[in-house]
Parts: C-alpha cells; structure tokens; sequence
C-alpha cells in the first residue's frame, strides 16, 4: 500500500468526522441545556503487521476524537412557571418510559393530563420520592428545587451531579446517562430559577470558524489524494504499456 495514501485518507476521515460533529452542535445552538461537544485529533500506533497486505511496521493514523464540554450556558428569561434554570455543575434527573435514568440540563418541562411533571419528550421528572405529579394549583419552585402548589409543598426536584462529568454519555435527546457503577452525589451549590432557561453553550461564530477551518484542511486532503491517485494510475498504465 502506499503509505502516503493510507496517511491522507485517515487524516481526510477525521476531517469529515471533525464536520459531522461541528454541524450537530450547530444544529442544536438553540436547543436548551445542550452540551456542545469539542473535536480533537490524536495520533494512534496501529501495527498493522498481521495484515498481510500492508507493510509489516508500525503505522500511525490520524483520528478524531470528541469531548463534552459542560460549561454553563447563558440564561434567558422565559416567565413559564414550568421552565427551570439550573445555575451550576448540577443535573435534573429524568425517568424513561422503559425505567431508564437520564440526567439533563434542559428544563424545559411541562405538566400531562394527570398533572405529571415530564421533559418535552414525554419523560417523566423525578423528584426526592419518584416522579413528579402535580396538583392544580400555582406553582412556585425555590432556589433548591422545593416545588410548591398554592404554598403547599408538593415535592422537590432531585438535582445531581457527578466528580467525574466524564462518567457521562450523550444518549441523544439532550439526555445524558451515567457510566456502570457510577453514583451520582445530591447537588452542592446549584440553584434552581423558575421561568428561566439555560441556552445552548454552543458558541455559533467559533464553530463557524472551526467549520471553515476543517473544511479547508479536507479540501486540501481530498486534493492530494487525487494528485497520488493519479499518479498511482499512471504508474499502472506505463506498466502496461510497458509489457
């Protein structure tokens, strides 16, 4: 193989994967709560000698890989009673339909038919006992999650967080899920506002930016690629001719 293909086509992947990753986060700048995920590249020893149809050494490739960041975004005012802010490393948890637990920083909720407090996917939003049901009444919340119905209280909203923010997997739906084994810790430090919401900490210029820029070094790779692949061919063809 020529080692000089087999360099650019892996650099060339980790640019696609690198455009994959920054046009979702784009997508979901204006989605409450999400985590924009950072892109970074790293070179990985591959010794390829057990296949047979490569050189028997050590190669390296180019791949890249991907990171939550957790910084906080900006909060926005909203005025809907159910929609709830969290200021601080903390996370809201929620119950899926099959018993999953999911943590979120979306708060965006709303309450069903029965008075059952759940997440714009229809999950349902746990509390100190369970999930959440509501009674009719106005609702008021305070700063550490204690809901209250016509100054009754009703429960208090369960808010998480983690040592680790690595223990956390996105699982789609603006939904995180813990690794195996790992416990979440009651939150420390995290308030809660009621009729806020936190923004996206998507940063909508910056990955712009970095789109451009991935998209240049892609172009530039696919260029290359073509020049030895059509060196390659023509190789071939004077071979041919030759015999």
């Amino acid at each position: 193989m020529n080692t000089a293909l087999y360099d650019i086509y892996s650099g060339l992947t980790a640019r696609l994967d690198a455009l994959d990753v920054i046009a979702n986060n784009l997508a979901n700048a204006n989605t409450s709560g999400f985590k924009q995920e950072g892109v970074f590249y790293h070179m990985l020893e591959a010794n390829l000698s057990q296949n047979q149809k490569l050189p028997a050494a050590p190669r390296r490739m180019t791949q890249a890989n991907t990171y939550t960041d957790f910084k906080n975004g900006d909060i926005i005012t909203t005025g809907r009673p159910l929609d709830f802010a969290l200021q601080g490393d903390g996370f809201f948890v929620v119950q899926g339909r099959g018993g999953e637990t999911y943590y979120t920083r979306d708060g965006s909720f709303q309450a069903d038919e029965k008075g059952n407090l759940i997440t714009s996917q229809g999950d349902s939003v746990v509390g100190d006992t369970g999930p959440i049901s509501l009674p009719r009444g106005t609702v008021s919340v305070g700063d550490e999650g204690a809901i209250m119905v016509d100054d009754v209280r009703s429960s208090t909203l369960k808010i998480v967080e983690f040592s680790d923010p690595k223990a956390l997997t996105k699982v789609g739906d603006n939904y995180f899920q813990a690794a195996a084994g790992v416990t979440p810790a009651a939150a420390t430090g995290t308030t809660v506002s009621q009729g806020f919401l936190e923004k996206s900490n998507v940063g909508a210029i910056q990955s712009m930016v970095d789109m451009m820029q991935a998209m240049r070094q892609a172009e530039s790779l696919q260029r290359s690629l073509y020049l030895i692949l059509n060196d390659v061919d023509g190789k071939v063809i004077r071979e041919v001719a030759r015999v």
